[in-house]
């Protein structure tokens, strides 16, 4: 089953939010053309977000310059220091939205990851900067709220954007199978397209993914499978045709193996706002 992290339980786990005390600042920075910014340190106490909304920038990253450009969203601790360098031509804005914190706690996602949706960025840059301008607004609940979507944003980009390392032969397999899911494709197929071996197409997966192709083709057909259960009242015959499964039986059996339940009842505590492994409401 998918792992959970429940609000108000395991306080002291990677997503835990028990730390953040207040927003201290949130503003839409634009860089002065012909300017460079001053790359000043994150002070103890403190974490901040520079969500990139235009031009091109670099920070840096253990004394190496990386660049970041709109739609980049980097998580700063205590010590890291702000956007350091600024295309001179087309300087950056973003925007910085800092909160005071207890105490320090691991990043769980990389120093730069990306919110991918353009307008979505900008689009909630002005909302919150809005917010933010409205003294009514709690600042402790602005904090819980802006803290929560960023990690929310940070962590989604972290887990779904692949691994940069993976060998470049794996990857292509891996984007084959992503795009042909609901396709029976042989591991003979599958090791061609890499240029391996099907024992070795099997040793990649194990080193790199800790799964079989199998298994993975499988967790992408259940993947697609619970979107559309959640996402409508498609029936389960129709759904098993989409994703790939060879009737509803192969569907729920899969499915049960996989999640604890049918998929109708997966479906039934989705509508109920309930989590898979909870009771009823």
């Amino acid at each position: 089953m998918p792992k959970m992290s429940r609000i108000g339980q395991n306080n002291d786990g990677p997503f835990s939010c028990a730390h953040v005390r207040a927003c201290v600042g949130c503003g839409h920075y634009f860089q002065p053309r012909g300017r460079q910014p001053g790359g000043q340190p994150i002070p103890a106490g403190q974490e901040k977000v520079e969500l990139m909304t235009g031009g091109r920038a670099w920070i840096d990253e253990g004394g190496t310059l990386r660049e970041v450009l709109p739609g980049d969203l980097i998580w700063h601790l205590p010590g890291d220091r702000n956007i350091c360098r600024s295309d001179l031509e087309d300087p950056y804005r973003c925007l910085a939205i800092s909160w005071s914190v207890s105490r320090p706690v691991p990043r769980p996602f990389p120093h730069v990851t990306r919110w991918d949706d353009l307008a979505e960025v900008r689009a909630w840059t002005r909302q919150i900067t809005a917010t933010w301008a409205d003294q009514r607004i709690d600042r402790g609940l602005l904090a819980l709220s802006t803290y929560s979507l960023l990690r929310l944003k940070a962590h989604t980009h972290a887990v779904t954007a692949g691994d940069p390392d993976l060998p470049a032969p794996l990857r292509r397999v891996l984007d084959r199978m992503g795009r042909e899911y609901t396709a029976d494709l042989a591991i003979a197929e599958l090791a061609a397209e890499a240029g391996w071996s099907p024992t070795n197409l099997h040793a990649q997966f194990r080193r790199h993914l800790g799964t079989s192709p199998h298994q993975h083709q499988l967790d992408l057909r259940l993947r697609a499978a619970r979107e559309r259960l959640v996402t409508g009242d498609e029936e389960l015959g129709s759904i098993a045709r989409a994703c790939g499964f060879a009737n509803p039986a192969a569907l729920c059996r899969t499915f049960r193996k996989a999640m604890g339940m049918p998929p109708g009842e997966y479906r039934r505590r989705q509508s109920l706002g309930t989590a898979a492994g909870e009771g009823g409401t």
